[in-house]
């Protein structure tokens, strides 16, 4: 069987141990102050199968899907029947040049897997919460 994708994640932190990773900030959005910025983070993405060789691709496009603004071509792993997961961890600084959806491009063996959304919002000044907060009745 092909190794399926079974996870592509964005956190801020990861620890590993015992043959287990703690994720720490998972998210899906990034609020920046300004352009252009960079946003430190991990990429983890996971695979299942039942054995082989295999190596995978990321690309991470700007809003527009235009030239990469980061690429990893070959990310090599190893599936077998008594290790049939596998989670590739990439820590990465994330160029942002503008308000947007950015993508994710994944494939595997040199053939596309699918496009995976991150969206980037522009922070209000104030911060993210509401100016107006709402009143307490007691």
């Amino acid at each position: 069987m092909r190794p399926l994708l079974c996870n592509l994640l964005f956190c801020n932190k990861i620890e590993s141990g015992e043959g287990k990773f703690n994720l720490e900030g998972i998210f899906y959005r990034v609020h920046a102050a300004g352009y252009p910025c960079r946003h430190r983070c991990c990429v983890v993405v996971g695979w299942c199968g039942d054995g082989g060789n295999h190596s995978f691709g990321l690309r991470f496009l700007p809003p527009d899907r235009g030239r990469p603004l980061f690429e990893i071509p070959s990310y090599p792993f190893r599936l077998t029947p008594e290790a049939p997961y596998f989670n590739g961890v990439i820590e990465v600084d994330l160029p942002l040049d503008r308000e947007g959806t950015y993508w994710f491009e994944v494939s595997l063996n040199g053939q596309l897997q699918g496009f995976f959304p991150l969206h980037v919002k522009t922070a209000s000044r104030t911060g993210l919460l509401s100016q107006n907060p709402p009143t307490l009745h007691q």
